[in-house]
C-alpha cells in the first residue's frame, strides 16, 4: 500500500518541438528541452512536490536564459536592459540574478566593454558629449559609471569642426546667416554645447561678400 506522503508518477512523456510535457495521471506541467535533458526522467518515475518545483524552476531558468543569450547574440546590451527584459517575463529577482550571474561569467554581460564599443561608434558617428551621455543613460548605463566616461574639449573642438566642415559644402545656396543657424542647430542634435557650438563655427566658417550677395538674391 502506497505511502501517504508517496510522491507522483510519471504516466507519459510527450517531447514537443520546443519543450517537454510531462503528465503525472491528468496533471500536466510543461519543462523546457534543456531542462529535460538535464535531468534523469522516464515513465514511472515517481517525484516528491519539492522535486517537481525544482524541476520546474529549472525550466524557468534554461528558457529565461535561452532567451537572453539568443538577444545578446543579435546585439550588444547593458546589464540593465537585460534585466528589463527578464522582468518583462514574469522573472523573479532571485532568478534574474542567477541569469545575470551566468552572462558574466561567460562575458555576454559586460558593462564596460558595451561602453566601449559605444564610444567607438559616436566617434566614428561625430557625437558630441551631450548625445552620448544620453544615448547610454537610455542603454541602462547608470551615473555612476557614466562619470567615469571623460571627454576633452580639444577632441570636442575637433569633433565639431568637422562636422561644420563636412557639412558646410552642402549649403552654398544659403546665406551666411541661414548656414550659421544651420550649423548650430546640427551641433546641438549632434550633442555639442551651445557655447563650443557656436565658438566653432565662427573659426571654422568666413563670410564670404561676392558668394553671399548671390545668395541674399536667391533668398529674395
Amino acid at each position: 500500500m502506497p505511502s501517504v506522503n508517496a510522491g507522483k508518477i510519471i504516466t507519459k512523456i510527450k517531447i514537443n518541438k520546443n519543450d517537454v510535457s510531462l503528465y503525472f495521471g491528468k496533471k500536466k506541467i510543461v519543462i523546457s528541452n534543456d531542462a529535460y535533458l538535464l535531468s534523469y526522467l522516464y515513465v514511472g518515475k515517481s517525484m516528491s512536490g519539492k522535486e517537481i518545483s525544482a524541476l520546474v524552476e529549472t525550466s524557468k531558468m534554461a528558457k529565461l536564459f535561452n532567451y537572453a543569450t539568443s538577444l545578446l547574440k543579435k546585439a550588444r546590451y547593458s546589464e540593465w536592459k537585460i534585466r528589463e527584459k527578464l522582468y518583462a517575463k514574469e522573472a523573479k529577482k532571485s532568478l534574474v540574478n542567477s541569469i545575470i550571474k551566468k552572462l558574466k561569467e561567460i562575458d555576454l554581460i559586460n558593462d564596460a566593454a558595451f561602453i566601449e564599443d559605444y564610444l567607438g561608434y559616436a566617434e566614428e558617428k561625430g557625437y558630441g558629449k551631450n548625445r552620448i551621455l544620453k544615448e547610454l543613460q537610455e542603454k541602462g548605463i547608470f551615473s555612476q559609471q557614466l562619470r567615469r566616461v571623460k571627454f576633452s574639449e580639444s577632441s570636442e573642438r575637433k569633433k565639431a569642426r568637422e562636422q561644420v566642415l563636412k557639412n558646410d559644402v552642402k549649403m552654398t545656396r544659403y546665406s551666411f546667416d541661414k548656414r550659421k543657424q544651420r550649423h548650430y542647430q546640427h551641433l546641438l542634435a549632434c550633442g555639442f554645447d551651445s557655447g563650443l557650438a557656436l565658438d566653432v563655427i565662427d573659426k571654422a566658417i568666413t563670410d564670404k561678400p561676392k558668394q553671399e550677395q548671390e545668395n541674399l538674391k536667391k533668398d529674395y
